[in-house]
């Protein structure tokens, strides 16, 4: 049984989704594992890459007009909800069974709350729905602030983010919190009450000096989300 993983970023750009996918890959590989890496960019770009890794918005906007001019709705009014939803839903399932993989993780490109990654946080919102929880997992990779003159890291941000999630009906699996440095028990415990989630998927992640070294990441990851694995029997 072929299982996803879906990332989200949240709170702000740039946090580093494409590591994360990376490390989690690596985590994955380093098991025996078959991964499939796919990135859904919700911008209206064509670009070059294989359709079957990775896709916008443009793509997907323009496949659902080719195939209404060609009669494929046979003349129902076209919609974001469900055409646009299942067009995804059919790149992220696309050749799973050819490939006969263990893992499709998926990168959600954007930032929580962007009004044009809403169709993608759909699709997978109803994916979670046919496929259940034991089939796909939600990551959503978020940011903790340093306050330097309160000297205390902030997360309200965060809660705002996963809020936002939780409006589009998707509840985090995994939370990873960029800082700077280790989350205390207090703060995870504090994140875990107003974030719906367990404090086992509360999971720091740890500046780097150079994101290019993911070793950090991946040894850190691997220890923690193997327990989480463990706990959830994902």
């Amino acid at each position: 049984m072929i299982k996803f993983i879906f990332i989200t970023g949240g709170v702000v750009s740039s946090l580093g989704k494409e590591s994360i996918t990376e490390a989690y890959t690596s985590l994955l590989r380093a098991r025996g594992l078959k991964v499939i890496v796919k990135t859904l960019d919700p911008y209206f770009n064509l670009k070059s890459e294989s359709k079957n890794i990775s896709t916008t918005s443009g793509q997907i906007f323009e496949n659902v007009m080719k195939k209404e001019r060609q009669g494929g709705y046979l003349g129902e009014t076209v919609q974001i909800i469900p055409h646009i939803t299942n067009e995804i839903k059919d790149f992220i399932l696309k050749n799973k069974e050819e490939d006969e993989c263990d893992y499709i993780i998926c990168e959600i490109g954007g930032t929580v709350g962007d009004m044009e990654g809403f169709p993608f946080l759909e699709a997978i919102r109803q994916l979670r729905n046919e496929l259940g929880r034991k089939q796909v997992m939600f990551i959503h990779l978020t940011f903790i602030p340093f306050l330097s003159a309160a000297s205390e890291y902030k997360t309200k941000p965060t809660q705002h983010s996963v809020k936002e999630l939780l409006k589009l009906g998707i509840q985090p699996d995994v939370l990873l919190c960029r800082c700077d440095k280790n989350l205390t028990d207090e703060q995870k415990k504090k994140i875990s009450l107003f974030c719906n989630i367990s404090e086992l998927s509360v999971i720091s992640v740890v500046d780097v000096k150079d994101i290019d070294k993911r070793a950090h990441w991946v040894v850190k990851l691997d220890k923690e989300v193997k327990s989480y694995f463990e706990w959830v029997d994902f």
